[in-house]
């Protein structure tokens, strides 16, 4: 896969492990209603938009400033450290651009 594809696209796992912090931390936006192991990985869990998730849809609340909300963990884009001391860069899309987003 890595020789004739080098950079990964975001598929059905990667898009489901991406998104499976919302439902599975100790602060959720979404809930799960029922889970069925026995179905395939994108079809074990019906969710649905909890008040958090509400709240981060109407721009209310910030993901990273939710209380119990788990520090993310360090990662570098282009050289760049995405979450240094506290900090995480992010798109804000009052802006229309990047913004460093202060968490802790």
């Amino acid at each position: 896969m890595t020789e004739m594809e080098p950079l990964p696209y975001l598929g059905d796992i990667m898009f489901l492990s991406a998104i499976r912090p919302l439902w599975s931390g100790k602060t959720t936006a979404l809930s799960v209603i029922s889970r069925d192991v026995k179905k395939p990985p994108l079809q074990q869990e019906l969710l649905c938009v909890n008040e958090v998730g509400r709240a981060l849809l109407a721009g209310k609340q910030h993901w990273l400033a939710l209380k119990g909300c788990d520090e993310p963990s360090e990662r570098w884009v282009g050289g760049v450290s995405s979450n240094a001391d506290g900090r995480c860069w992010h798109w804000s899309e009052q802006k229309k651009q990047p913004v460093l987003f202060t968490y802790a």
